[in-house]
């Protein structure tokens, strides 16, 4: 004896996965919220151990038991490709499915204590000099991007550069801050097409001169090195290579298939 049972549409069943959805979101930003914190200030702490405290730069308000939505397009901005590289909590999980990031954060630390500790991603570690204004940063060894074009120095030199160009020049390219004098820095067309002619896996020595001069505010000292000399000392500096600019991406293989495009 078969019992008849009406069928659910697909629009029913699309709307409870999409409220399923909803609710996986909003659990997950509620996990994620602040604890509550009276003080002014946040700890940050370096691949070294070094911690000092610092002007904080998330609302310190913020209690576990109260969930805050402030952007009238959450939680599209969390479930869609288009919001994910600008949309707190970062780092964005979304984004890290596809890319690895030159450095990244405890994500436990800085939600439950408020400490902003970075950690090593593509960059096994990194240096900074006593005025606080160079950044070296050492390289993991032995990475493949998935089509098997090797992860190095020239591969990061390259990326960097070719957001500074697409940016128009500006000395504001990476992450809107004004971090380097970019005035000794002649990249351009010119330099673009070096890079196609020579290949950044194994550059040649007229790409290799260009890329190792220590007057320009990034260079590299060997394939797995890149420094990068600020304008002014910034403790944050790390930060900005947990978010977009970097994610790193296949730049031998970009130049192969149609190169930066133009600003």
């Amino acid at each position: 004896m078969f019992i008849q049972r009406k069928a659910i549409s697909r629009t029913v069943v699309s709307a409870i996965i999409l409220i399923i959805i909803v609710a996986a979101a909003a659990a997950a930003y509620y996990a994620l919220t602040l604890p509550r914190g009276t003080s002014g200030t946040t700890s940050v702490q370096t691949s070294g151990g070094a911690t000092g405290l610092l002007p904080t730069y998330v609302p310190s308000s913020k209690s576990i038991d109260t969930l805050a939505i402030v952007e009238w397009v959450w939680p599209i901005d969390d479930l869609t490709q288009l919001y994910a590289l600008s949309e707190l909590p970062w780092p964005n999980w979304l984004t890290y499915t596809v890319y690895q990031p030159l450095v990244s954060v405890n994500e436990t630390a800085e939600y439950q204590q408020g400490t902003i500790q970075y950690l090593p991603g593509l960059a096994t570690s990194w240096t900074v000099s006593s005025d606080g204004k160079t950044y070296t940063f050492n390289l993991r060894q032995n990475v493949q991007f998935s089509n098997g074009d090797p992860f190095n120095a020239y591969q990061v030199w390259g990326q960097m550069y070719g957001f500074y160009y697409l940016s128009g020049n500006s000395s504001t390219w990476l992450e809107s801050y004004n971090f380097f004098d970019m005035s000794t820095a002649r990249f351009g067309p010119s330099t673009i097409a070096l890079m196609q002619q020579s290949g950044l896996i194994n550059p040649n020595s007229r790409l290799m001169s260009i890329m190792t001069d220590s007057t320009w505010p990034i260079y590299v000292t060997g394939p797995y090195q890149i420094v990068f000399n600020l304008r002014s000392p910034f403790v944050w500096f790390p930060g900005a290579f947990v978010v977009f600019d970097g994610l790193i991406f296949d730049v031998q293989w970009l130049l192969q298939n149609g190169g930066f495009g133009t600003p």
